[in-house]
């Protein structure tokens, strides 16, 4: 007898996250121009350390971009790909595949330019989600001249009601009392 499989405890999205194109595609023509940088011989007369940096920060700006789902996936992603694979892993593939000498300083010129796009991306992103939400929200802050306005319309209610509009204190109480 078949048996029927057991549900699984984690529902996962049906539909894939939305893919920004620009950003998509900014980001492949980038990696192609840093793929080529970095797997030929051709010798640009930059620094070293700041090309890698540069690179890096640019890739993960507009990697982090790419996929419209909530900020922890994109983040994690972003870690991943960019960080993990994109700056360690090149540095390996590049000493394996072309005659260019493995360096440590490399990986970390990659990783601190991968950390700040990171940082860049979050803050940007936050403030972002903030102006969002405050212009989507019911509060709206009152205006001084709304309340004076507000405060001139309830005194005409007064009157009109035949309440005099002022506030009445205990005194006022006992000369009631002593004229009733």
């Amino acid at each position: 007898m078949r048996q029927a499989p057991l549900p699984l405890p984690i529902r996962l999205p049906l539909t894939p996250p939305r893919i920004r194109l620009p950003f998509a595609l900014t980001f492949f023509v980038l990696l192609l121009i840093a793929a080529y940088l970095g797997l030929s011989t051709l010798q640009v007369p930059i620094n070293d350390k700041f090309l890698h940096f540069f690179t890096f920060f640019i890739l993960t700006v507009c990697f982090y971009w790419i996929l419209d789902t909530t900020r922890r996936r994109v983040l994690n992603f972003t870690l991943v790909v960019c960080t993990l694979i994109g700056g360690v892993g090149s540095e390996f593939l590049q000493s394996v595949v072309t005659t260019r000498a493995f360096d440590i300083f490399d990986i970390l010129a990659n990783l601190i330019g991968s950390g700040l796009g990171i940082l860049l991306c979050i803050w940007y992103h936050k403030r972002m989600l903030d102006r969002r939400r405050l212009a989507r929200s019911a509060y709206q802050p009152v205006a001084e001249d709304e309340v004076e306005f507000d405060q001139e319309a309830q005194e005409l209610n007064d009157i009109t009601s035949g309440s005099s509009g002022r506030i009445k204190d205990g005194s006022d109480d006992e000369e009631e009392g002593e004229r009733k």
